[in-house]
């Protein structure tokens, strides 16, 4: 399991925008972690009482349907964070805006709103930022891989004459590894299977199931949360700019720690930022009451 202690992060005492989104990826990692616990229950009892023909069959619908699992667990909590960033902006564009301003805020909630239903609509769909791949070709990418690599755990588990609980077992390490067992390593397995010398590199993914559903699933989701706040700070007179802000659960520093210390940016300076597991967060910064008294003066009159 990569090193986020999103599970720590109830014994902190968190802001609200980090207690929402750590809150939000918490639950996500919860649901996904017993729709893995369910899927190795359930190739374990396939393994053990059906033929290797049989075997052929059920495997990719078994894999398929939690890779269905993923794509709608990301999707909702993927909407959960982009609302919770559009709440956020209001809430902070609220305490900066003059009194006796209304009809400014009832515009800015519509436009929230607006914005955030087609975030929901396009969560699937978009490029990622950092590779532009969708994000139904990575889930896609991994069903594939894991399909591939349990059928190979079977047919060298087979011709090694390995027994159904020693195959099964196996199948389990790689679904979700264990601290106490070797890893289960899918290079290894193709390269076994099709006679690979070691310098080639086999069309699967490495990792196991989980980490790469929990890796999709959080990168995913925090960048919404992210991405959100960044579109709706664009092209407003009234923002100076995004803060790059450190999760409370952040484990150690890295590239995000250069980030946020070079807040605050404009929308597009900090667009392509972020990285695998990444579960920091964006802040806007609205302008002084001053000058916002004074785009509403020259705007609403």
């Amino acid at each position: 399991m990569p090193d986020v202690r999103l599970e720590e992060y109830k014994k902190i005492r968190l802001a609200g925008d980090d207690r929402e989104l750590l809150r939000i990826l918490y639950r996500q990692d919860l649901e996904l972690t017993a729709e893995t616990a369910r899927l190795r229950k359930k190739l374990a009892k396939a393994v053990r009482r059906r033929n290797e023909g049989q075997l052929a069959k059920i495997v990719p619908i078994l894999i398929a349907t939690y890779g269905a699992f993923l794509r709608k667990t990301v999707k909702k909590y993927g909407t959960m964070a982009s609302k919770s960033a559009g709440k956020n902006f209001y809430n902070a564009v609220k305490k900066a805006v003059p009194a006796h301003s209304q009809r400014f805020l009832s515009d800015l909630s519509k436009e929230i709103s607006s914005h955030t239903q087609k975030t929901a609509k396009s969560i699937l769909y978009r490029p990622s930022r950092f590779d532009k791949i969708r994000l139904t070709h990575r889930i896609k990418s991994v069903e594939r891989s894991a399909i591939k690599t349990v059928r190979n755990i079977i047919t060298v588990g087979h011709r090694e004459g390995k027994g159904a609980y020693k195959i099964a077992g196996e199948i389990d390490r790689y679904i979700k590894p264990s601290l106490r067992q070797p890893r289960v390593s899918s290079w290894r397995l193709y390269r076994d299977r099709f006679g690979k010398p070691l310098s080639y590199r086999p069309p699967v993914r490495t990792g196991s199931v989980s980490y790469n559903a929990l890796r999709i699933a959080r990168t995913e989701t925090a960048d919404l949360y992210r991405l959100e706040m960044i579109e709706l700070a664009r092209d407003k007179p009234w923002i100076e700019g995004i803060n790059w802000v450190l999760s409370h659960a952040h484990p150690k520093p890295d590239i995000c720690n250069d980030w946020a210390d070079g807040s605050p940016y404009k929308p597009d300076e900090i667009i392509g930022f972020g990285h695998p597991h990444c579960i920091c967060y964006t802040e806007s910064v609205p302008v002084s009451k001053d000058k916002f008294g004074e785009y509403l003066e020259k705007e609403y009159g």
